[in-house]
């Protein structure tokens, strides 16, 4: 599908939900009246000019010391509060090859709605998976989803032109008949690629963890959105499965891959694919950037290559089709990616090599 096709229905997804943009008013103007009672000598002019601004000058020092004030206070609040935190050791065993060595990789801070928190990111000694360890304990990871979340603080005319990129990347490469394109996409926040998707004729679902972003996405966008995890919404749901699955920069953020993945193949039957967009845990700016690579942020807890996360979707039913990197650059923002399926979609071959039927994955890795 051209990219200006999927362009042009970006835009117009963008000016069907898109808000009228709220203006400031314009400041009124201020002066003295033609008919006034006459100039005040230039001296005395002078005298009050030069005691007016002397009194702005001295507001301004006081509040550039107020300022100062408050930073400092906010840093020690943060500090403290940082260190308040109770951390948690986590993936022990490995979540993908069960090993309990691991090797410090870095060790940073990072801004949150919780305050500056350590950020500790180790590296398995057995596969390599990079991992935040010790870390919060999952149930406060998901208080970093609510409404302060940055990704839910941009402008819906920006992530409905990155819904075509994104469509182009993933879900255009599976070349999916139109009898079986109805997808769910796991993360879908509020909803932007799969309101394109639906203005192409799928049918669509989306789990979404933010109870804020799921609202929007049914209230304002109208796609049809779980609010929690994918784990409630097939329990609520049992036996349900779907043709197509998406999670695009998800596995990231999870703090169980393993019980997620198990999830994923709960929600796969044979012949569904898999789709998953992930950041490269070998991306090979992470050795000249460390710490300070786009792919790492407190959000993300694990990071995953194509090997390790190729081994993960194996253990629990996966077949991997396709897997490749692509780079986040300004023509379409590129990266890694896994493609994933089952049974009836492979060869006969390959289904006989697994002893049964397996569902495929795909995945993409972003440099």
């Amino acid at each position: 599908m051209p990219l200006g096709f999927l362009r042009s229905a970006a835009k117009r997804l963008e000016r069907r939900f898109a808000a009228s943009p709220v203006r400031a008013p314009k400041a009124e103007a201020h002066g003295g009246s033609a008919g006034g009672a006459g100039r005040k000598p230039e001296k005395a002019r002078a005298k009050g000019d030069a005691k007016a601004a002397k009194s702005r000058a001295k507001q301004a020092k006081a509040a550039r010391a107020e300022a100062k004030r408050s930073k400092r206070e906010a840093a020690a609040s943060e500090t403290a509060l940082a260190h308040d935190l109770p951390l948690v050791e986590a993936n022990v065993p490995c979540c993908v090859c069960g090993r309990s060595e691991s090797d410090p990789a870095f060790t940073t801070h990072y801004k949150t709605n919780k305050g500056t928190v350590p950020f500790h990111m180790r590296r398995c000694g057995g596969c390599g998976l990079l991992f935040n360890s010790p870390r919060l304990p999952d149930d406060q990871i998901s208080e970093y989803y609510d409404g302060s979340y940055y990704v839910f603080q941009r402008a819906d005319a920006e992530y409905f032109l990155k819904s075509a990129w994104i469509y182009q990347r993933t879900i255009q490469c599976l070349e999916v008949p139109e009898s079986r394109r109805e997808i769910a996409e796991i993360g879908s926040g509020k909803g932007y690629l799969l309101a394109l998707l639906q203005d192409l004729g799928w049918k669509v679902q989306g789990v979404e963890l933010s109870g804020e972003a799921a609202a929007y996405a049914e209230r304002e966008i109208g796609v049809p959105t779980f609010a929690g995890p994918l784990e409630a919404f097939l329990a609520q749901r049992p036996g349900c499965s779907f043709p197509v699955i998406a999670c695009i920069d998800v596995i990231e953020h999870v703090p169980d891959p393993a019980a997620f993945a198990a999830a994923l193949a709960r929600a796969t039957a044979p012949g569904s694919l898999l789709v998953i967009d992930t950041p490269n845990g070998r991306a090979q700016a992470i050795e000249g950037q460390g710490a300070a690579w786009r792919g790492f942020n407190p959000y993300h807890i694990f990071v995953f290559d194509p090997d390790n996360l190729a081994r993960l979707l194996e253990a629990h039913g996966f077949l991997v089709l396709q897997s490749f990197t692509y780079n986040n650059g300004a023509a379409g923002e590129t990266g890694p990616r896994l493609k994933a399926g089952k049974g009836d979609a492979l060869d006969p071959a390959a289904a006989r090599a697994g002893g049964r039927a397996m569902p495929d994955a795909a995945g993409l890795f972003r440099e």
